[in-house]
């Protein structure tokens, strides 16, 4: 035997000469440079099957080694035929894989098949190997499953591409997202207009803000009940600074002229039942919609005077270019019976695991790899909430402060981002004296106790 040695050092890795089975490709890398080592042929050996490496390796006469010197390899025998797919985790599963591979053995080791198989052995060896492979796949099942969904929504959907994040934020346990995305397809003649209503800090603007991702162009109006929103939603006289006046769109007639102009448009309107009666009651008009020959469009009349007629501006949009869609909390002032009825409402009521998600999703629109702070914070904004309505605090926490924190944490870990929220919590919820301005020492004391819910 030539360079016992080096034989002695392969033995010690892959198995005595004459007794070895060389599986798997480690194994299979350190044969051929044992081979190498021996000169032969690189050319021949890239090119020889696991069973032919392995009667090499196991003559310890070396007859096949000189014959793979002296001359090139024979063809590669056929492929044994391929075992049949089977599904591991089926009942059954791993007798059929050890058959697969006791068949395998079979055909590569006939000698083996003379001399008789140690079943028992082999199945001491196999078994465990596929419990762990069997256990390795349902966590990866588990993993891929809401990206399985994502792709099933994806591929059902005309504007897939544009949709892709929103549909990912559904995919990913955003309640919100999910239970809009039915009714908000750009392009879309969208006949039916949400309002989301849940309780602060529940994540609605921000779900929202995701669904806009979708669309040319999203705005976003802060309803309030003074008396100066229908020029804020329609448009006003501004100086132009040369002595007269110019007139500003207000957010709806942007709206408009953006899906007039063929660009898809979602309009949010954030705390939508705030709106005065006399706003309402205006606004409800606009949101009827014209029946036209293509199909249902919005009319709006702005403040601009259209220059050839003298008379005001109206713009005509498509409804399948301009979509509604409104979010509010649920407080002590009601809309109109008809401003409320044009809506369709989704009541949200608050929950840990709808919060998590939206923490969950906040962090990851940030890259922030954060495995245990989606739940922490949830928990969190729940004690918050408890306190808030007890009046030991005035405000509960809120995902603005999350989203603070991902913005100017030290730095993108969920150790920074906990820290910083740690470090802001008295400063946004405590009381404090209504006539000397000090932060209320008892807040304080009770906010300051929270930390351990980030831990």
């Amino acid at each position: 035997m030539k360079n016992p040695l080096k034989i002695a050092a392969l033995e010690a890795q892959i198995g005595p000469r004459g007794s070895t089975v060389i599986t798997g490709a480690a194994a299979r890398t350190l044969a051929l440079s044992w081979l190498g080592a021996q000169q032969a042929p690189w050319g021949a050996t890239g090119k020889l099957q696991i069973a032919e490496i392995n009667a090499i390796y196991n003559d310890v006469s070396d007859i096949k080694l000189h014959g793979l010197l002296a001359a090139p390899p024979a063809p590669a025998p056929a492929p044994a035929p391929a075992p049949a797919a089977t599904n591991i985790g089926d009942d059954g599963g791993i007798a059929a894989a050890f058959a697969n591979l006791q068949a395998l053995l079979l055909a590569q080791k006939p000698a083996a098949a003379a001399a008789g198989v140690d079943e028992a052995a082999v199945r001491g060896i196999v078994e465990p190997l596929l419990g762990e492979v069997e256990s390795s796949l349902q966590v990866l099942r588990d993993e891929i499953a809401p990206l399985a969904a994502l792709a099933a929504k994806a591929a059902a959907d005309a504007s897939a591409s544009a949709r892709i994040p929103v549909l990912a934020a559904a995919a990913s346990g955003n309640r919100i997202v999910d239970r809009l995305l039915p009714y908000y397809r750009p392009g879309v003649d969208a006949l039916t207009k949400v309002v989301v209503t849940a309780p602060p800090s529940f994540g609605k603007s921000y779900s929202i803000r995701i669904l806009g991702r979708s669309y040319d162009l999203f705005l976003e109006h802060g309803c309030s009940p003074d008396a100066d929103e229908i020029p804020t939603l329609l448009g006003s006289p501004v100086p132009d600074g040369k002595g007269g006046f110019t007139i500003v769109d207000g957010v709806l007639t942007q709206a408009v002229r953006a899906a007039a102009s063929g660009k898809t448009v979602l309009l949010f309107l954030d705390e939508l039942f705030r709106l005065n009666s006399v706003a309402e009651n205006w606004f409800l008009s606009f949101l009827t919609g014209v029946k036209s020959p293509t199909g249902r469009v919005y009319q709006l009349r702005t403040r601009r005077v259209n220059g050839a007629s003298g008379d005001l501006e109206v713009l005509t949009c498509p409804a399948g270019n301009l979509h509604i869609i409104g979010a509010s909390n649920l407080g002590l002032s009601r809309p109109s019976d008809a401003f409320w009825s044009r809506f369709l409402k989704h009541r949200l009521e608050w929950n840990v695991a709808d919060c998590t998600a939206v923490a969950k999703s906040l962090l990851d629109s940030y890259g922030i790899a954060a495995p245990t702070l989606p739940a922490k914070y949830a928990a969190l904004i729940g004690v918050s909430r408890t306190e808030c309505k007890a009046g030991r605090i005035n405000y509960p926490v809120d995902f603005r402060l999350l989203e603070s924190a991902c913005e100017v944490a030290a730095t993108p870990d969920e150790t920074s981002v906990s820290a910083f929220v740690k470090d802001s919590l008295v400063d946004q919820v405590a009381n404090w004296d209504g006539d000397l301005g000090d932060t209320d020492a008892n807040a304080a004391a009770l906010v300051a106790g929270w930390h351990k819910l980030l831990d």
